[in-house]
């Protein structure tokens, strides 16, 4: 009996020992991968397929840049995925939410310095691109934003000749000549002469019912980043959120509407539903916008990346007497939201 224990014990010390190892030797695998992984990423910086430039800038770089871009407009009106499509243009980069204005009257360098403000927006375009909004997280690309380093064609986070810059953060564009139009002025002037290449104006429209609901469903979510859950059965009943809302977008909607002619701006008007009914046409008439020739290859990219259909979510919000008023009566009348109505079905 004393002799089975003895051996049962052993039995059971080997099996620990052999445990013990096996966890060890996971652990380094582990350790050694994470740290072969990172080293991989900071290789990178270095080690790039053939025909793609180090993502370093260099003098030359900057002088073959034709055109900068920035954008203004609104939340929820689509255009960070079609700025995540410029991106991945081969010789576009496309920052997302870099807040250029708020960026350049915070820091002395941006706006002095061509070649600090346009590695800071290359920055940013890389690092959406691997980690960010553009990265591979699948909830992102559900969202539209697929178009990845891991994409052959896709050149999102890189270029293989720069001939276009730029930033995407169009709300607070909008929002910052609201509140500080002449400050914005100074800023933009001090731009146009600090690049020395023309200036080209992206304002992506949406049905401004839908942006507003949008909004607000994403503003009442429990689950970060994801819509709350009303349907037109069960609506969001929330009369003063709406009204705020709704006088926040107007107010953003009036401000793109003076800016562009206080400051005569090349800009170009691109509607979200456009865009998901006609992808190649309407990236085509934005490639010719801001300078860029479009390859077949590259549109064919943008068409299997768009959204299939209209997110149509004016029906799950409650809209008052009051806020359909002012909607009709002032909102739906401003140039670029003409075209829409709540019973449209766009």
């Amino acid at each position: 009996m004393d002799l089975v224990q003895g051996r049962m014990k052993s039995c059971l010390l080997s099996a620990l020992v052999l445990a013990g190892v096996g966890i060890l030797a996971a652990g380094y695998y582990l350790r050694v991968n994470t740290i072969e992984v990172k080293m991989s990423r900071k290789r990178m910086k270095y080690i790039l397929p053939n025909g793609i430039q180090s993502l370093v800038l260099t003098v030359k770089d900057v002088q073959d840049v034709q055109s900068f871009v920035f954008f203004v407009g609104y939340p929820r009106s689509g255009h960070s995925v079609l700025a995540s499509m410029m991106d991945a243009h081969p010789n576009a980069i496309l920052a997302h939410e870099f807040n250029l204005f708020p960026k350049l009257d915070s820091n002395h360098s941006l706006r002095s310095d061509r070649m600090s403000l346009y590695k800071a927006l290359y920055k940013n375009s890389y690092k959406q691109s691997t980690q960010g909004w553009r990265s591979m997280n699948p909830a992102f690309q559900s969202k539209g934003y697929g178009l990845t380093l891991n994409n052959s064609l896709s050149w999102q986070g890189r270029y293989r000749r720069l001939r276009v810059i730029g930033d995407k953060s169009g709300g607070i564009t909008a929002r910052l000549y609201r509140s500080h139009g002449r400050r914005f002025t100074t800023l933009y002037k001090q731009l146009s002469e600090l690049v020395k290449v023309p200036i080209k104006v992206i304002h992506v429209v949406r049905n401004p019912y839908d942006m507003l609901a949008t909004r607000l469903l994403y503003k009442f979510s429990d689950v970060k980043r994801e819509k709350a859950h009303y349907t037109p059965y069960h609506p969001l009943n929330n009369p003063s959120n709406v009204t705020k809302a709704m006088m926040s977008l107007y107010s953003e909607a009036e401000a793109v509407l003076n800016m562009t002619k206080a400051l005569q701006l090349d800009i170009l008007e691109v509607h979200n539903v456009d865009f998901i009914r006609n992808p190649k046409e309407e990236m085509g008439n934005v490639c010719k916008f801001i300078g860029l020739q479009c390859s077949s290859g590259y549109l064919n990219m943008v068409a299997r990346s768009t959204f299939n259909d209209l997110s149509i979510t004016r029906r799950s919000v409650l809209w008052s007497d009051e806020a359909r008023h002012f909607m009709k009566t002032k909102m739906l009348l401003l140039p670029f939201f003409k075209r829409y109505s709540y019973e449209s079905s766009y």
